[in-house]
């Protein structure tokens, strides 16, 4: 028995043993993580630097006084660009589509979502699996068990899972068993084999093809999910690029309207000089017309600068390398207006907005998540219920070979039941409970956004209708305010008005035609608002986003020649 009690002691020494050979392994052992790990530099985030913008100019900094000087030798407080290139608006939708990086990676969120699904299809993927083991035993322990004093066990086998829930397993196992000291008749053998059937089910928790194929539902409701938003961020992307277009049309025109009231004011300057060397005129009248002509240059430097701003704005959207955000190519707007009175149905429109909205889409796929998700919480509240059942075809003989051949010279059957209730089950019953209250609230945050949606196509309506309202008033001001320019200048020629009445209505004129330029813009930018309300794209073309190469790639439809309200009209010039 002392034999025994040192197998049993180096036994229990080898767990130690074997920790301590692994953790002795030093650098090369399977615990050290040599992986480097990247951190920010301490004074990235734990000092703030200053900065003296004024010993960075590029320029020898001046004073308002020098620069005054400066900018009266020049006749203009602004530089004319190097460049400028025209620009359709459908050279700017194809831009953005094609270089957007917003859109870019917009564009990779359906490839992870079919990505995520695909994982979900394989969850049913059948298994290989092997295993090898070795047992050793001293001698006492064959003589005083029964049992060899070492053998060799050979496993391999096929798992297959079941959509049930189950699992189906074949596998084959042989055992190589040194017999030691032999007993008198005993009737074993070198080698055992065995081919064993087993199949395990749930029959509650877990069971069912509902239950155990909801993950791939939801995987492809989130696919749709992201098909939705990239269509979503799509149109929110192409409705600002066509803003930006508007709003870069307006500034345009902006600027040429303060030019040529300075042209005017100059003109005006002009005219007075004259007058007062014909002896007809007072100097302070030109000096008034001086000062007039002066106040007119603050109008074109906020100009430029709104101008410079819309470009930046656009070559930002567009992202055209090309066309790099600081680069000083100038941007001139090639698509004019097309201001046409429509009168649209509000009640139809809103109707088609709740129906293609991506938000409303978005939310019925997730109702309809919650509603399985709900179903998936109550099979997990159900008691463990399972059967299991396994057949054995077994053989044995002296050899590996002969052992196989032996199969079927015994057989077994094995089944049995398993089962665990819950007490209490609170954790899986408030599981249901919030996974039910989620989905009432789902219900009625669509409710309230298509409120809100049919919110959007009203006001959308109404500013198109301000818009189109605010066209006719300002060109008629437009008009009127250029006759009483032209009225003005004849009774100064006559010396009945004086500089000053002159620039008050030129001043109203150019305001007049600023009003108007604004309002085409407006016009412009509430046709793609009520496109955008309703989940749609201003104008002829359309955009399909289909796979290539397993990448999801936008496929734009040529734009017809047909006219539409997105622009291309002659309407839109303003008058002189």
């Amino acid at each position: 028995m002392k034999h025994i009690h040192a197998h049993k002691t180096v036994r229990a020494t080898m767990p130690g043993i074997l920790f301590l050979a692994i953790m002795g392994c030093g650098s090369s052992g399977i615990l050290d993580d040599d992986t480097d790990i990247w951190r920010p530099a301490p004074d990235r985030t734990d000092r703030i630097e200053s900065v003296d913008l004024i010993e960075r100019s590029s320029s020898p900094p001046e004073g308002p006084d020098l620069a005054m000087e400066e900018m009266l030798e020049r006749e203009l407080p602004i530089d004319d660009p190097e460049e400028v290139r025209n620009l359709g608006l459908d050279v700017v939708r194809r831009s953005v589509l094609e270089n957007n990086l917003e859109l870019r990676a917009e564009l990779i969120s359906p490839d992870i979502a079919r990505a995520d699904l695909a994982s979900e299809q394989a969850r049913f993927e059948s298994t290989l699996f092997a295993g090898y083991t070795r047992n050793d035993q001293s001698v006492f322990t064959d003589l005083e068990q029964g049992e060899p004093t070492n053998s060799d066990e050979f496993l391999a086998g096929l798992r297959v899972p079941l959509v049930t829930g189950g699992d189906l397993t074949i596998d084959t196992l042989a055992t190589r068993s040194d017999l030691g000291v032999r007993i008198a008749n005993d009737p074993r053998e070198d080698w055992e084999s065995s081919i064993r059937f087993s199949i395990s089910q749930p029959l509650l928790r877990g069971a069912g093809l509902r239950t155990n194929t909801a993950s791939i539902r939801i995987a492809e409701w989130n696919s749709d999910i992201a098909d939705a938003r990239l269509k979503l961020a799509a149109i929110r992307i192409i409705a600002d690029a066509d803003r930006a277009y508007w709003n870069l049309y307006a500034a345009w025109r902006e600027l040429e309207v303060r030019k040529k009231q300075y042209e005017l004011a100059v003109a005006q300057m002009e005219r007075a000089t004259r007058r007062l060397e014909a002896g007809d005129a007072p100097e302070v009248d030109v000096i008034r017309a001086r000062s007039g002509a002066g106040s007119t240059l603050e109008a074109i430097i906020r100009a430029d600068a709104a101008l410079r701003i819309r470009q930046r704005d656009l070559k930002r959207i567009m992202n055209d390398a090309g066309l790099p955000i600081g680069d000083v190519t100038a941007l001139r707007p090639s698509t004019d207006p097309n201001p046409l009175r429509i009168e649209l149905d509000a009640e139809a429109l809103a109707e088609e907005a709740i129906t293609n909205r991506m938000e409303m889409l978005e939310l019925e796929i997730r109702i309809a998540i919650d509603a399985m998700t709900i179903d998936i919480r109550r099979n997990e509240a159900l008691p463990v219920f399972g059967l299991d059942y396994r057949y054995s075809i077994q053989g044995d003989d002296s050899g590996f070979g002969s052992a196989y051949s032996a199969l079927g010279d015994l057989d077994s059957h094995r089944i049995g039941i398993n089962g665990e209730i819950p007490i209490g089950n609170q954790v899986r019953e408030n599981r249901i409970s919030a996974a039910v209250l989620e989905r009432v609230r789902r219900l009625a945050t669509r409710e309230s956004r298509a409120l809100a949606i049919r919110g959007e196509v009203y006001d959308a309506l109404d500013r198109l209708r301000q818009a189109w309202q605010s066209i006719l008033a300002s060109r008629l001001e437009t008009i009127l305010a250029a006759r009483v320019v032209a009225g003005e200048e004849r009774q100064f020629e006559v010396g009945l008005r004086t500089s000053t009445e002159v620039l008050d209505a030129q001043s109203r004129l150019a305001d007049a035609q600023s009003r108007e330029v604004r309002a085409l813009a407006d016009y412009q930018i509430s046709l793609v608002d009520i496109a955008f309300a309703t989940g749609t794209l201003l104008g002829q073309s359309r955009i399909d986003f289909v796979e290539r190469d397993d990448r999801t790639v936008v496929d734009v439809e040529p734009e017809s020649d047909a006219a539409s309200p997105a622009g291309g009209g002659s309407e839109g010039s303003v008058p002189e």
